[in-house]
């Protein structure tokens, strides 16, 4: 009797041993692919931003090119070094 009940404790033992291992490994697999799916959406939001700013600098070029006379354009060329004399 008394081995019949030792038997069936490690059995019992060795069975939540086993459980915890799966549980484990599922959740380190499901960790895994949501530590992947957060670099996508990361590298995502950082060309979304990227777009985001590169739009809103092409809006502010169109205004000042819209608003802008030849002597602006000519001192802001001056400004920036990139009117070759």
């Amino acid at each position: 009797m008394s081995l019949q009940l030792i038997l069936v404790a490690i059995a019992f033992f060795l069975g939540l041993c086993a459980y915890v291992v799966f549980k484990l490994k599922r959740a380190n697999s499901t960790i895994d692919a949501l530590l992947k799916e957060n670099a996508q959406l990361e590298q995502d939001k950082a060309i979304v931003t990227t777009q985001r700013n590169n739009q809103r600098e092409r809006k502010r070029n169109e205004e000042t090119a819209n608003h802008a006379t030849r002597d602006k354009l000519i001192d802001s060329l001056h400004k920036s070094h990139d009117l070759r004399d």
